[in-house]
């Protein structure tokens, strides 16, 4: 049933991106023609309350401007650190922090996750749009699948029209590995819970806005999930045991013909096309002669849609 729901939300969530993504491009070109800094959260904001009108409108504007404008240097880590002996030595603290971080961002244009996120929300606040900043744990490689739970990221809830929304602007402005990739998309902009959930989990589970418990324990596990446009069945454990040997896969599709490939520690494999019957996909992998491989990926149409860990 649950499987059932998510893929439901999943069909809900990309027709509505096919709705509001010519919305998505207007403020977006415009938004565009901006200057790459400004000297403070207030100006952007005042550029972009003259220019757009409707909360969704200028938080997409806030969105595009910081994913596109702001590189990932993890130099940026710690900045403008802070202790406090109280609740209200704290509050004080962590306004004068956010100011000085978030005008450090939008002057300089580099951050790491925390910096995007107190960006987006400062200037949120001068729109007079509710905002705040959620820190958690967040799943982005294979290695982190099955490993200990430890809040290490950062990102938002904005509230639109009276309704709360997930959001990423550091992943959604691209990714970085020995150095920053820019790659501004929309996957990350007001993501559906269900799908979010996937590689975020927040400190308090009440910022995942999902009416049900996702234990810490099921969201280590879990396999990496990326193409959503392809479901994943089973299995639903991100840990594969190597004495399986025939590993059994299946995905939701279209109905249509898909070419499926895999790898196992990046060495690419092949099978034949197959057939999408009642709007599932199904194939297994032969892993019975690469026992020492740890990692599985698997590719439908040449797009990688899931990894698992082999252990």
């Amino acid at each position: 049933m649950l499987i059932l729901k998510r893929i439901v939300l999943l069909l809900l969530f990309f027709l509505a991106s096919v709705i509001y993504s010519q919305e998505y491009k207007k403020v977006d070109t415009i938004v565009s023609k901006y200057p790459n800094r400004f000297n403070s959260p207030t100006k952007l904001a005042k550029r972009i309350s003259n220019d757009f009108k409707t909360e969704l409108q200028q938080a997409r504007a806030v969105y595009f401007w910081i994913a596109n404008n702001v590189s990932y240097d993890p130099n940026e880590s710690g900045k403008f650190g802070y202790e406090y002996g109280d609740w209200k030595e704290y509050l004080k603290k962590e306004k004068k922090h956010n100011s000085k971080l978030s005008s450090r961002v939008i002057s300089k244009g580099i951050a790491v996750c925390e910096g995007y996120a107190t960006l987006f929300t400062e200037v949120c606040n001068h729109l007079n749009i509710k905002s705040k900043v959620i820190s958690g744990a967040s799943r982005t490689e294979t290695k982190d699948i099955g490993k200990r739970f430890y809040s290490s990221h950062a990102w938002n809830i904005v509230v639109i029209d009276k309704k709360p929304y997930l959001l990423d602007v550091t992943w959604g402005a691209g990714s970085y590995s020995t150095k920053f990739k820019k790659n501004v998309n929309d996957f990350y902009f007001l993501t559906p819970p269900e799908l979010f959930i996937n590689k975020h989990y927040p400190d308090n589970y009440k910022d995942a806005l999902l009416s049900e418990k996702i234990s810490k324990e099921s969201f280590s596990n879990a396999p990496l999930l990326y193409k959503q446009i392809f479901p994943l069945i089973y299995p639903n454990n991100g840990i594969l045991k190597k004495e399986q040997k025939i590993i059994k896969l299946a995905f939701k599709c279209e109905p249509g013909s898909y070419a499926v490939d895999y790898n196992l520690d990046k060495k690419q494999h092949s099978l034949m096309n197959f057939k999408c019957i009642n709007n599932k996909i199904e194939f297994e992998v032969d892993i019975s002669n690469s026992m020492r491989a740890r990692e599985l990926t698997i590719f439908l149409d040449y797009q990688t849609v899931a990894k698992f860990s082999l252990k």
